[in-house]
């Protein structure tokens, strides 16, 4: 389901900042309501590594949720155990 900014009820007095449309099987899910900094953030953050604005709160959210479920990882672990999930090669630069 989209939603217009237009179709928001009190859409003068409540600023929704983004849409973020988060897909079940078979349904969409609403709106997330954001601060304007953080939106800018992801705007900025998507730019610099080409995802939709959408893409990527979904994959802060993703990344953030997993963080919360293993405090001892560090963030490059989290990636490295999603990219074996994902049977990703990893290429390591000749000077590491």
């Amino acid at each position: 389901m989209l939603f217009k900014l237009s179709d928001i009820n009190n859409a003068d007095s409540m600023r929704y900042t983004t849409l973020c449309s988060i897909t079940y099987i078979g349904e969409n899910m609403g709106i997330v309501k954001i601060s304007d900094q953080l939106h800018e953030e992801v705007r900025k953050n998507s730019a610099v590594m080409e995802r939709s604005i959408n893409s990527q709160a979904e994959f802060w959210l993703k990344i953030g949720r997993l963080a919360e479920q293993n405090p001892t990882l560090t963030y490059e672990e989290i990636l490295q155990r999603e990219m074996r999930a994902q049977n990703v090669t990893t290429v390591k630069l000749v000077n590491e």
